[in-house]
């Protein structure tokens, strides 16, 4: 039973981890189109 709940924080944790790097994935996706648009922008 003890290990089970440490299996279960371990698998809320990477859950929370994955949640973070998918967060972190479309804020720099954002951030680049972002920058892109900006620099067609100032060329035209």
């Amino acid at each position: 039973m003890l290990n089970w709940s440490v299996d279960f924080h371990s698998l809320k944790t990477l859950a929370s981890i994955q949640k973070v790097k998918g967060f972190i994935v479309t804020y720099v996706k954002n951030y680049k189109t972002v920058l892109i648009t900006n620099r067609q922008g100032e060329e035209s």
